[in-house]
């Protein structure tokens, strides 16, 4: 699966297992050129070749885009000369491609929020959002979250924190995750701000 996306200032480009993900600024570095700017009102973009372009508010879908996409399908192209770019950029290594043995593959985001805000029984908003498309407050501490696109199996790991609060996977499906945050005593509390990243490999 192949996506070009950008959630606030921060923007992503997959294909497979091969993943980009860095600021907007740092993109102009790496790719030579600045990516369009998001429409009024839009904080997210996502675009899937052949399957959807849409711009979001962080929470709905307000406007579609061009499909295809040039800009789009011409950084997907060029995802690996994006990835060593920025290698050398940061001084880093590229990672190889993996061997399929244990341990040699690397873990791909597929899903993601950096910021679920929670307020008076409800979620109001959420900001930095990759895959996920709803999020709706259960009961205290306890919130769901919807995928736009199912994921291809219900292995995958969550990684949630708002930097107090312990938080527990109650169920996690192909396409939705539900989970619990608790504080230190183990009583379930709700949390301001918490973010979630979904990890597969």
């Amino acid at each position: 699966m192949s996506r070009f996306v950008i959630s606030g200032e921060s923007i992503s480009v997959q294909s497979g297992s091969l993943v980009y993900c860095d600021t907007l600024e740092n993109f102009v570095l790496d790719y030579g050129v600045a990516a369009p700017a998001l429409p009024g009102g839009a904080v997210c973009q996502l675009y899937e070749p052949g399957v959807r372009h849409a711009y979001s508010d962080g929470s709905n879908v307000i406007a579609g885009g061009e499909l295809p996409w040039s800009f789009g399908d011409d950084a997907i192209s060029v995802l690996s000369d994006l990835i060593a770019t920025r290698a050398a950029r940061i001084g880093a290594d590229v990672i190889p491609e993996p061997d399929g043995s244990v341990g040699s593959r690397r873990p791909v985001l597929v899903a993601a929020s950096l910021a679920v805000n929670v307020a008076g029984g409800d979620i109001p908003s959420m900001a930095g959002v990759y895959n996920i498309g709803a999020a709706i407050y259960l009961d205290v501490g306890l919130y769901m979250m919807f995928f736009i696109n199912p994921l291809s199996s219900p292995d995958y790991f969550p990684v949630l924190q708002d930097g107090a609060h312990a938080f527990e996977v109650v169920d996690q499906q192909t396409d939705y995750l539900i989970v619990q945050a608790r504080d230190a005593g183990g009583s379930a509390v709700d949390v301001p701000r918490f973010s979630v990243q979904i990890f597969m490999f």
